[in-house]
């Protein structure tokens, strides 16, 4: 079987699909698998073995085709989306200045970092948009990191993958060192 996370970055997809491989430990985890920066990177050949059990997490930004050739591979499909924008765009700037994707960092760092990036955020807002439009077309069950975060909503995802498990979400910690935050976009 196969459970393929469609994500978009900075939406809390990488703690979850951790999270998820500690309620499934049978499960292969391939994070983002054609990222070459990733150390589940399965090369320019682009083969999983779909025969095994796996997690795959995989980051939408205008990749559709190979989107669409995981879909058909996967036995169950579902999305992450990050409905506030502005916190979301926060933690891309900081990743993208410093290439810290999956370490804490400071808000100062934002006002650091956030010069020169304007074509880099509508880039990323495009394809959001894209994401967006793409899981209505296709009808993919989609959750969000507010809902899964804040809120009770994992017990849905649960639901929808039908696991049972007692390990605690979130696995794992925020990036972002302060909670109560004012936002500088």
């Amino acid at each position: 079987m196969t459970i393929l996370l469609i994500a978009e970055a900075r939406s809390g997809s990488t703690n979850l699909a951790k999270w998820l491989k500690k309620s499934l430990p049978d499960f292969n985890l391939l994070n983002e698998p054609f990222n070459f920066r990733s150390s589940d990177f399965v090369g320019n050949n682009r083969i999983i073995d779909y025969t095994k059990d796996n997690i795959i997490s995989e980051k939408y930004f205008f990749n559709e085709s190979l989107i669409n050739d995981m879909i058909e591979k996967s036995d169950i499909v579902f999305c992450l989306k990050r409905e506030r924008l502005v916190d979301q765009l926060e933690s891309y700037i900081v990743a993208h200045k410093t290439n810290n994707w999956y370490d804490e960092y400071n808000p100062q760092d934002i006002y650091e970092n956030i010069e020169g990036l304007s074509e880099e955020i509508k880039k990323f807002v495009d394809s959001k948009k894209q994401l967006s439009d793409f899981v209505k077309e296709n009808n993919i069950k989609t959750f969000t990191y507010e809902n899964l975060y804040y809120e009770n909503g994992i017990q849905d995802l649960k639901t929808f993958l039908n696991i049972k498990t007692d390990v605690p979400f979130p696995y794992g910690k925020k990036y972002r060192k302060d909670i109560n935050k004012k936002t500088v976009i």
